[in-house]
């Protein structure tokens, strides 16, 4: 998906921050999403170096995307291209357009006390009811064919 990230409203009302860094805040949490954060990647160096533990597997923040009430799904973001096309005074960007790769994740990739699994099961939930209604409708559209037939 493509998200446009812009200042013009933060801007137009004297938000200080947006004057200041412009959308950088909004980008860093993007990018964040990506990266474990600095605390842990200098603790576990500090670990490694320590001869304390060899190889750890990254840890990353839980991504959710909300897609409407009805598709809220935990995410693993795979992909971040941001390309920065407007720029305030000081060079900070004010617009940006932001290629997002993700994949969801599935009861399949997720430890069953996982917020994320919760997440999974109830959007699965969601979808059955969903296609359950999806069924009747259909057959019931077939059956009024029929008669009308």
């Amino acid at each position: 998906m493509t998200v446009d990230v812009d200042a013009t409203d933060q801007l137009e009302t004297g938000d200080p921050i947006a004057a200041t860094v412009g959308i950088l805040p909004q980008l860093s949490v993007l990018e964040m999403l990506l990266h474990p954060g600095s605390v842990r990647v200098i603790a576990n160096s500090a670990l490694l170096a320590a001869g304390i533990i060899e190889i750890l597997p990254v840890e990353l923040p839980m991504a959710v995307l909300v897609w409407g009430p009805n598709r809220v799904v935990p995410v693993k973001i795979s992909q971040l291209g941001i390309t920065e096309q407007a720029f305030n005074p000081t060079l900070s960007p004010i617009r940006a357009s932001v290629d997002v790769s993700a994949q969801v994740l599935t009861y399949d990739d997720l430890s069953l006390t996982d917020v994320g699994y919760g997440l999974y099961l109830a959007h699965l939930v969601g979808k059955e009811v969903l296609a359950t209604a999806g069924a009747a409708i259909g057959t019931a559209g077939a059956i009024s064919d029929l008669i009308r037939a």
